[in-house]
């Protein structure tokens, strides 16, 4: 894990991108303290649209991760270290940096609330929006980049024509239909933490320790939606011969 965060840590463009995050943040803070709604609405429209483009299509953009790692198979499997253990951390790197990219997206467009006054919903309640949603985020993104690792070490001839570089007619339906297919099976996924949470909530009427509840229960169930699949994608890769040819990563 250590590794792979570095790869994208230790980046210049890491580095620019966290400075512009600050004045971009620092701007729309004092903007909508400020009374300038205009600005502090633009800015949280657009920080709204990426944050959702980033949980869909996030898991096919941040690939430091087996399908990266996966040409170096070699050196991987001399590591001390079991299948399962090598595709849980693996996806684990790619969700720290995906969850920090949608968390940056998300605390500049609960900033552009900061200064409002009025609406449907007061300041405490969008933070209580705010840390439920990043209580959830880096578990919904751990099982979608698993996913991703999973159809490496399934298909890798198909994720490498769709990887870095990919263009053309065809990698572009490549990507559309791989995207379809990812959706599909994480909504599959995301199907049974939501009844359970959303049972245990209206259990408890909805109320307010009734929905956290119900939050920290589907949490539970994804974990362990999670922990299987790392299991069954661990064994697939303590599978896989290190001297296949054919893939060009």
């Amino acid at each position: 894990m250590w590794k792979n965060l570095a790869a994208v840590f230790r980046r210049r463009r890491v580095r620019n991108v966290a400075l512009g995050y600050l004045a971009v943040a620092g701007t729309v803070g004092a903007a909508s303290v400020a009374g300038i709604r205009g600005l502090a609405q633009g800015a949280r429209a657009l920080a709204l649209t990426w944050a959702g483009f980033a949980l869909l299509l996030g898991p096919q953009w941040v690939r430091n991760d087996l399908r990266r790692d996966l040409g170096q198979l070699d050196l991987l499997r001399s590591y001390p270290l079991c299948g399962r253990t090598v595709v849980a951390v693996e996806a684990a790197a790619s969700t720290v940096s995906l969850t920090l990219i949608q968390l940056g997206l998300l605390s500049v467009a609960w900033l552009a609330f900061v200064g409002e006054r009025g609406g449907d919903t007061t300041l405490a309640e969008r933070t209580t929006v705010l840390l439920a949603v990043t209580l959830a985020l880096p578990a919904v993104n751990y099982v979608a980049l698993l996913l991703h690792n999973g159809a490496a070490l399934l298909y890798p001839a198909w994720m490498s024509a769709i990887g870095d570089g990919a263009g053309g007619f065809e990698a572009l339906g490549q990507n559309l239909l791989a995207t379809v297919a990812f959706t599909l099976l994480l909504a599959l996924l995301l199907a049974p933490p939501a009844g359970v949470a959303l049972l245990l909530a209206h259990a408890l009427d909805l109320r307010p320790i009734g929905l956290g509840l119900g939050e920290l229960a589907g949490l539970g169930v994804l974990g362990l939606e999670a922990g299987l699949l790392a299991r069954g994608l661990g064994r697939v890769y303590d599978r896989t011969d290190v001297s296949t040819p054919g893939v060009k990563w």
